[in-house]
């Protein structure tokens, strides 16, 4: 009977899980997981990926009918978002050899405590990063969330639609060698007034500062990037950092599959929960412009501010 044959597969999938977590905790787990840990993770990540575009791929063409927009659109967006959230979150259950550990997690539910908008900057130095990210972060932040994104991403037939229902903003970097950060003819302008509207919206925009995958020297940050900092100074932004290492260990940046045994640890950094205008005060950097330098300040102002997250 098919009730009866459901419940032996049910009962079959969780003996699995159950000898999964369980070969996990043993001394033998790394070793096994090791050989068979990235298939299995590369499994339930398109398992995640499909299931996730049963929910995103109809808010994308209710938009492209104009069927969805303004607040409706604004909180299909949110609900992807919880949504990926929580697939993320059972990912990490089903692959319990990657490890992740998140100290003073109690500063990570203060982020979106506040009604300004947030800018939350992250290191980077692998595709695990992201994924670390959406399966941890408090459903408060998660709801609020907006990325920069690589618009090579974005043009991907599924996750592209996924970062389009999610309203992520494209970043189309011209140049393809290292530290070459020239950006498309019109981008910046579209990157800004993207960023704009999430500040206004009060939202939670999640940057990479370093612009790209630190490959070089993972015990120092590469040098942030100032244009995203001018944004947090004409709004006034509440600044809050993270700090993760040991992603490379589960997801190499010379591999196209992660999913090797890994103790992630992760650390949410206080940079300017006062807002960034106070954090600028603290600095002895002025607040308003002589008339005419208004643009000059707001490049000081924006690197002052990056060079005092970089040193937190």
């Amino acid at each position: 009977r098919p009730g009866a044959m459901a419940s032996r597969a049910l009962l079959w999938v969780l003996g699995v899980l159950a000898c999964i977590q369980g070969l996990a905790r043993t001394p033998c787990g790394d070793p096994v997981f090791r050989l068979a840990g990235r298939p299995i993770f590369a499994v339930n990540m398109v398992l995640a990926v499909i299931v996730e575009s049963l929910l995103c791929y109809p808010i994308v063409a209710l938009e492209y009918c104009g069927v969805l927009k303004g607040g409706p659109r604004r909180f299909a967006a949110q609900v992807a978002k919880l949504f990926k959230g929580a697939l993320f979150g059972v990912l990490f259950q089903l692959c319990p050899w990657i490890r992740v550990q998140i100290e003073q997690r109690a500063l990570l539910h203060r982020v979106c405590e506040t009604d300004r908008p947030v800018i939350f900057l992250a290191n980077h130095t692998s595709f695990m990063d992201s994924i670390v990210l959406a399966g941890h972060l408090p459903w408060a932040m998660l709801r609020r969330h907006r990325l920069l994104a690589d618009i090579r991403f974005m043009k991907t037939p599924v996750l592209g639609r996924l970062f389009q229902a999610e309203q992520h903003i494209a970043v189309a970097f011209a140049g393809t060698k290292v530290n070459d950060f020239k950006l498309e003819k019109g981008n910046a302008e579209q990157i800004a007034a993207a960023i704009d509207i999430a500040m206004e919206a009060k939202d939670c925009l999640i940057l990479y500062p370093e612009g790209q995958i630190n490959k070089i020297n993972l015990r120092v940050l590469n040098t942030f990037r100032r244009g995203s900092f001018k944004a947090a100074v004409r709004h006034d932004a509440v600044l809050w950092g993270w700090v993760a290492i040991n992603n490379t260990v589960c997801w190499p940046t010379n591999t196209q599959l992660g999913g090797s045994p890994a103790d992630i640890i992760c650390m949410p950094v206080e940079l300017a929960p006062g807002g960034t205008r106070e954090l600028l005060t603290s600095l002895g950097v002025a607040l308003e412009a002589k008339e005419g330098g208004e643009e000059e300040l707001l490049t000081q102002q924006a690197g002052a501010v990056a060079q005092a997250c970089q040193e937190r």
